[in-house]
């Protein structure tokens, strides 16, 4: 990601923190994080509760 569009997100972070009285910013890594089979999402049990 290039300087100039770090910026600007992180600009409009900022702004939707301070329009909504956040004191607080927490940000998480998910860099190890994949995504779900399609055919699990197609067949609908990407929502069904384990166990």
């Amino acid at each position: 990601m290039d300087e100039q569009v770090a910026h600007l997100i992180s600009a409009r972070i900022v702004h939707f923190a301070r329009q909504h009285q956040a004191s607080v910013l927490v940000f998480e890594h998910l860099g190890k994080l994949k995504p779900k089979k399609a055919a699990t999402v197609a067949e609908g049990t990407a929502n069904e509760p384990s166990g």
